[in-house]
């Protein structure tokens, strides 16, 4: 039986921790990646920590012009190609952000690979369609 696993890509400097509301619903197939960088607006803890059974890691990458968006678009490449390789599981991958910068990106994936990739705004938001 394949596990089904959401990987969860947090662009803090545009969400801010508005993006982690919801999370606290997360099962342990969840997990949260967040990015981040001296520039992001102050980390609410309280709930950062409440982010229920899902694993969370945390990518503190330098400060730039778009640095942020451009490691979470790198490294949901990566994902995308070694969960691609896993035939054991099934992966499904969500940006959290509001930045439609990410929406060709989105595209690239879902030709390239028939990855499925959605952005939302925040993890409450939660869509269960991967066109």
């Amino acid at each position: 039986m394949k596990i089904i696993k959401t990987y969860y890509l947090i662009d803090y400097e545009n969400v801010g921790s508005e993006g982690f509301k919801g999370c606290g619903k997360l099962r342990e197939t969840d997990i949260i990646h967040l990015f981040y960088t001296d520039n992001s607006r102050k980390i609410d803890l309280d709930i950062i920590n409440d982010h229920g059974e899902a694993k969370l890691v945390t990518h503190k990458v330098p400060t730039g012009n778009q640095s942020a968006d451009m490691h979470l678009g790198s490294y949901l490449g990566y994902l995308v190609g070694a969960k691609h390789m896993d035939q054991k599981e099934s992966c499904k991958f969500v940006i959290v952000s509001k930045d439609t910068g990410y929406d060709p990106i989105i595209q690239f994936w879902k030709t390239e690979k028939k990855a499925k990739v959605v952005r939302i705004d925040k993890i409450s938001n939660k869509q269960t369609k991967y066109k």
